[in-house]
């Protein structure tokens, strides 16, 4: 079983997991009636989507989805990212202080220049307890690079404190959506509709380490680091 099918095979377990009870595995972001000026503070590393995925992003999956359920949170386009690797879930206080963040940025610094650039596949929507994410699918480089950031972030003392499904099985996802209250069944089948709706293949050049909100705003954001990928 190669790296994709791993990662289908478990974003697959996932979503059998929230439909039957109301779990994924890990952790997960509590449902709100608001996520504009949020003042949550995340510390993690995105790759952005970028005007052209972004526009089919929102012409093919928010443009749908919104017009079932406008009451429910959307991202613009300039917030769609992909997380690469979480450092600091959201909190308020931050969960993490300017020491935190210079120490991150130095293995960021270490790490990242040594890996090349890779694709994710983006495909397909999973309804999650309190979102709806578009999936990326990768191979076994996604592990590596993962694998390296969390040793080396552990090793600096500012451990990766998010729970995740898998310690060998990594993804990438894409929130499209975040839950201001239930959604209708209606907007649920919607989501199962395109289940298989292919994006387009996301290539990552450039990952960025940033603190920000919830959804990585624009207004929110600040960029600790860019680290362009060999080519």
């Amino acid at each position: 079983m190669n790296y994709q099918q791993q990662q289908r095979e478990l974003i697959e377990d996932m979503a059998k997991k929230v439909r039957e009870l109301g779990d994924c595995g890990s952790t997960v972001v509590k449902m709100r009636k608001s996520y504009e000026s949020n003042v949550e503070t995340c510390l993690t590393s995105v790759v952005f989507l970028g005007d052209e995925l972004g526009q089919k992003v929102q012409d093919k999956i928010i443009g749908p989805l919104s017009a079932i359920d406008p009451s429910q949170y959307f991202p613009p386009i300039n917030s769609l990212h992909l997380t690469i690797k979480n450092v600091r879930t959201v909190g308020d206080p931050p969960l993490f202080d300017s020491t935190d963040a210079a120490l991150a940025k130095q293995v960021f610094d270490r790490v990242l220049p040594s890996f090349h650039v890779f694709d994710f596949e983006l495909k397909g929507l999973v309804r999650f307890p309190t979102s709806v994410s578009l999936m990326g699918y990768s191979d076994s480089v996604l592990y590596e690079l993962v694998s390296a950031l969390d040793s080396e972030l552990k090793n600096a003392g500012v451990p990766d404190n998010k729970k995740y499904a898998s310690e060998k099985v990594f993804f990438g996802n894409v929130t499209v959506c975040r839950f201001t209250s239930q959604p209708s069944e209606k907007f649920l089948a919607k989501i199962e509709e395109m289940r298989d709706l292919s994006i387009g293949t996301l290539k990552v050049k450039e990952v960025q380490l940033i603190t920000g909100d919830i959804m990585c705003s624009a207004v929110s954001r600040e960029v600790l680091g860019k680290y362009i990928l060999q080519k």
